[in-house]
């Protein structure tokens, strides 16, 4: 990477933080229900367009977000380092494999919490990817789902996931909901719970 490169990578990491932190400290919080405590990895899983709040929400707890190998994976990669987050990169298209072996490895073996959009990184939106159901069958760790809703928020409607940035001084309520029993799961039932979610968080 040429330094031209590398100084215009650093500015968008830094005004990338920035601005989210200024957005989202402006934000008030309300927590909907409680992650169960488990003596090793949980694996949140969320819809793509809820991203952003949940990339500040799990800063600085050494969270693993899985990230794609893309441009905007890279952008949204580094500017998650940023909140103190380790991504995992790779998605169905690019490195899958090798990210699912070593999230399979990490959950297995660590404490450290992993992040996944269930649809990501590209959809249908709403769409349960199989990975999710592979990393949970073969890591044994907890399948969690997560959501959250604004009172006030912009919606990208051009976008294919309908990405939601919440309005300075808005309302968040961010919902846990109860451990998926992954023997009883596939990527249907685990769409019905997250979109079941969502509709109670208002967001949809």
């Amino acid at each position: 990477m040429g330094w031209k490169k590398r100084i215009k990578v650093f500015l968008i990491r830094r005004l990338g933080h920035l601005l989210i932190s200024l957005l989202l400290r402006s934000c008030r919080l309300q927590v909907h229900g409680e992650a169960p405590f488990h003596p090793g990895a949980r694996i949140f899983i969320f819809w793509h367009r809820h991203l952003l709040y949940l990339m500040f929400h799990f800063r600085h707890v050494g969270a693993r977000p899985l990230i794609s190998m893309s441009k905007d994976g890279e952008l949204i990669s580094s500017i998650a380092e940023t909140f103190g987050m380790k991504p995992i990169r790779g998605s169905s298209s690019r490195g899958g494999a090798r990210a699912l072996l070593e999230l399979i490895h990490l959950a297995r073996t660590s404490e450290e919490d992993i992040l996944i959009t269930a649809d990501g990184p590209k959809g249908p939106l709403r769409e349960v990817k199989p990975g999710v159901v592979k990393l949970a069958q073969k890591s044994g760790a907890p399948l969690l789902p997560v959501c959250w809703g604004a009172s006030r928020a912009w919606i990208l409607s051009r976008s294919w996931d309908r990405f939601i940035i919440p309005k300075p001084f808005s309302r968040i309520d961010l919902y846990l909901g109860e451990k998926i029993d992954i023997r009883e799961a596939d990527e249907q039932k685990i769409g019905e719970v997250l979109k079941a979610l969502e509709k109670k968080s208002g967001s949809n």
